[in-house]
């Protein structure tokens, strides 16, 4: 990041926040007043932790159990054997 608080990314990751973008096309015209640009803010939001609890720890072959899951209105999906801590 430089003292003026821009950085230059063309790929990866930002952290959560809220974040000013603006992108100036290259090369520079001859009268630098005509570059075009474009410029938009941009909301980061930070992932979600995720809770997942059963309605009983001990699990036999066969065995069902209720999963509940936070944060409410998630979608998550359990394939194959999942070991349990």
């Amino acid at each position: 990041m430089t003292a003026g608080g821009t950085q230059a990314v063309t790929t990866g990751s930002v952290p959560a926040g809220n974040w000013f973008v603006y992108a100036v096309l290259s090369p520079t015209p001859q009268d630098p007043l005509c570059r075009p640009s474009a410029q938009t803010n941009y909301v980061v939001n930070p992932l979600p932790v995720v809770n997942i609890t059963s309605s009983q720890a001990a699990m036999c072959v066969n065995d069902t159990r209720t999963l509940t899951a936070t944060p409410a209105n998630g979608t998550f999906v359990v394939t194959g054997n999942v070991p349990v801590d």
